[in-house]
This record gives structure tokens, C-alpha cells and sequence, in this order.
């Protein structure tokens, strides 16, 4: 503000405002060059910002790579946005968050494809590293109190197709001679970010 002190990291933050604003309201192409007049005398800069927003945008046709096991539809139905809508930044770092919340992905990226010439409709891609479809966990130790413990824990992904998933965690051990757990897990079950979790367990506790 006015009056405070001159900071390279303030008008910088304040000029990624500007961008992250216009982003998300439609102009990905937006640029933003800040120019400096220095009074050295008074010890003053006044700063203005040129602003060009560029074309007014809205998401393109959407584009799935690397995914051999996961139903595309499966991933398009977490996404925020739709072909056609208004071009939003923030709807891709949703839909990057809802998509990895699946569960079926050790990493997945979504970019907007904005190369020369500019264009009205952005193509998006979505890039995902899927995850193994059946992992097992398998453990052995010792302890003063539970003497033996043993477990296992099995994850299977895309039960039955899908989104869904089915854990098992079994346990052994002097103080808990049987503990079985079984999870049965639907992702996005009523909108995106909601998941259903069925949890059926047996235990016993000395």
C-alpha cells in the first residue's frame, strides 16, 4: 500500500494477483509488466501495471494419456470443467486434486496447452501414472508385550471395474491373537469429492 515499504516480494505477489484473477476469469494469456518511476529525493517509487489480458478463452477438447487400466470416463467425471466452459485456472488445480483422490494414480498432472498461435478454445491434457492394481504389505516383529506379531495388508484397485477398491488388514499377535479388516472403498460416490467407505472388522483383544 501506499506509504509502506518498498518490497520486491509485495508488487510481486501483488502482480501474481493480477494474473491468478484474470486466469481465472477467462484470459489465460494475460501479461502483466510492472514499470517503476523512482523519486530518489523523496525516497518514493510509483509503480503501474500494464496490463494485456489477451483472448477471452474457454476449455477445449480434453485429451487422457497413459491410462491402460482406468476408464477414461472414470477420470472425466472428476474433472471440474467441461469442453466448451469458461477457461478457469483454478478448475484445473481442482480437478488435478479430485482426479488423484481416486486413489488409482501415483501422479497426475492436467495442463492447458497454450501454444502459438493463441487460441479462443485451450486444449487440455491430462497426464496420469497409475498406481499397481494389486500391492501387499507383509510384516514380521517381536515386542516385550505382543511377543510375535504378524500382518499382511492386500489393496486392490478397479474392483469389479471402476473406481473402486477393496482393502484387507489381518493381524496377529499375543495381545490381539485376531484382528481382520475388511474396507470396501467407492470413490466420487456422490460428487466428486465424496467418498463411501464399508468397513466390516472382526477383533480380539487379551
Amino acid at each position: 500500500k501506499p506509504g509502506t515499504r518498498f518490497r520486491d516480494v509485495l508488487w510481486k505477489s501483488d502482480r501474481d494477483k493480477i494474473l491468478r484473477k484474470f486466469s481465472n476469469e477467462g484470459y489465460p494469456y494475460i501479461q502483466v509488466r510492472p514499470e517503476f518511476n523512482i523519486d530518489r529525493e523523496n525516497k518514493f517509487v510509483d509503480i503501474s501495471y500494464d496490463i494485456a489480458p489477451g483472448l477471452f478463452c474457454y476449455f477445449g477438447e480434453v485429451s487422457i494419456a497413459q491410462h491402460e487400466r482406468t476408464p477414461g470416463t472414470v477420470i472425466r467425471k472428476q474433472l471440474a470443467f467441461k469442453k466448451g466452459n469458461i477457461f478457469k485456472q483454478n478448475l484445473i488445480e481442482r480437478s488435478q486434486l479430485q482426479v488423484y483422490q481416486l486413489g488409482f494414480f501415483q501422479s497426475v498432472s492436467i495442463k492447458a496447452m497454450m501454444n502459438e498461435p493463441e487460441k479462443h478454445a485451450i486444449p487440455i491434457q491430462i497426464l496420469v501414472k497409475e498406481a499397481p492394481r494389486l500391492t501387499m504389505k507383509f510384516g514380521v516383529g517381536y515386542g516385550i508385550e505382543e511377543n510375535i506379531r504378524i500382518y499382511t495388508d492386500i489393496l486392490h484397485l478397479g474392483l469389479f471395474g471402476g473406481a473402486r477398491r477393496v482393502n484387507l488388514f489381518v493381524k496377529h499377535s499375543k495381545l490381539e491373537p485376531y484382528n481382520v479388516n475388511l474396507k470396501f472403498i467407492q470413490p466420487a460416490a456422490l460428487t466428486p469429492r465424496t467418498t463411501l467407505v464399508l468397513n466390516s472388522f472382526v477383533k480380539r483383544e487379551d
